[in-house]
Formats: structure tokens, C-alpha cells, sequence
């Protein structure tokens, strides 16, 4: 049943395509679409991010169950201002890292 709720490899592809390492996920259904592309993700590497109030589901225990207790195992659950903090952090160290290996002239 599970992989009839799997994303198709474009997303993958995509993702893979345009060099992205970081995701963050956002929407509808968090115990079921959201939870399917995390799984999807993150078999393939990515490191994932969930604001909390930017997911939601129809059935309020099952999204709460599924932020508590299964995403954390797949990706940082995190406040949206957390998030925010977070990613200009890691944003400011990859272009550190980056500037430090860059081959100079000479």
C-alpha cells in the first residue's frame, strides 16, 4: 500500500539535479503525503526541516502523533522561527565552507 502513496522519482530527480542537500517540508496530510515524501527524502540523504506551523492534518491526534514521535526520526521538527534561526546559520556555514575550498589564483 505504501508505495502507491510514494512521490515518483521527478521530485528525486529534481532535487538531485539542481545539487539541493537541505529540505524543507511544508503542507497537508502530515501523517500521510508529508510523511511519504520525508521517507522518500531521506532514504535518498537529504537533510529534512518541518516547521510545526507550516504542516497540518485533518485528524489533529494523528498529525500531533506523527510530529512527536516519527518525523524527529527523519528530520528536525522545529518552531518557524527556529527554522528561520537554523537555516541562515547552516546558510552562512556553506558559504563559509565554501569560500575556505575554493582554489585561489596563484
Amino acid at each position: 500500500w505504501r508505495q502507491r502513496m510514494r512521490h515518483d522519482s521527478s521530485l528525486v530527480d529534481t532535487l538531485k539535479a539542481k545539487n539541493v542537500t537541505k529540505v524543507a517540508l511544508a503542507g497537508l496530510k502530515t501523517g500521510q503525503g508529508l510523511l511519504a515524501a520525508a521517507e522518500l527524502l531521506a532514504d535518498e540523504g537529504l537533510l529534512l526541516y518541518v516547521a510545526r506551523e507550516c504542516v497540518a492534518d485533518d485528524k489533529v491526534e494523528r498529525g500531533e502523533a506523527v510530529l512527536q514521535h516519527v518525523l524527529p526520526h527523519l528530520a528536525d521538527v522545529l518552531s518557524f522561527e527556529d527554522l528561520r534561526t537554523q537555516l541562515a546559520h547552516e546558510i552562512m556555514m556553506d558559504m563559509f565552507v565554501e569560500f575556505k575550498t575554493v582554489k585561489r589564483a596563484g
